[in-house]
């Protein structure tokens, strides 16, 4: 009857044993599908990221066009204020947008290029000599501007 009753604690013993084995696989099993699950989200944003910064270098080389489409808009041509308003449509619906270069300059958005001595306060733009834009509201050429100093 002893004997019976050591083996039984025994048996016990080991099924409890295993019992902990599959439970800490289990929780092991489930910390590995949750970081899966991690990485895939991640993923997904970061393609997101990349897909929506993609076009930022053919914008960029597209500015130079835009800039001088705009000059050429102002000598009264219809034509070509027409292109200039559709190019910039376009570009705007991509995520293109000006960068309001008016008032107190901000070195995030703006590059000194000139500075005039005048009666003005300290840092004010006096002049745009090139339009700066944004890309998904990330800068993607600073506007070039001439500031006043005292």
């Amino acid at each position: 009857m002893k004997k019976q009753s050591s083996k039984k604690k025994k048996l016990e013993e080991i099924i409890k044993e295993k019992d902990k084995i599959i439970e800490d696989n289990l929780n092991q099993m489930k910390k590995i599908q949750a970081d899966f699950i991690n990485y895939r989200k991640r993923m997904e944003k970061e393609k997101e990221e990349f897909i929506k910064y993609a076009n930022s270098d053919l914008i960029l080389k597209l500015l130079d066009v835009l800039d001088n489409l705009e000059r050429a808009s102002e000598s009264g041509d219809e034509g070509i204020k027409l292109i200039y308003k559709q190019f910039r449509s376009i570009l705007e619906k991509e995520g293109l947008e000006e960068i309001d270069a008016t008032g107190k300059f901000d070195p995030y958005y703006h590059e000194v290029i000139a500075v005039e001595n005048s009666e003005c306060e300290d840092g004010t733009i006096l002049e745009v000599l090139q339009k700066g834009y944004m890309f998904n509201n990330k800068v993607l050429r600073h506007a070039k501007v001439k500031v006043c100093k005292r």
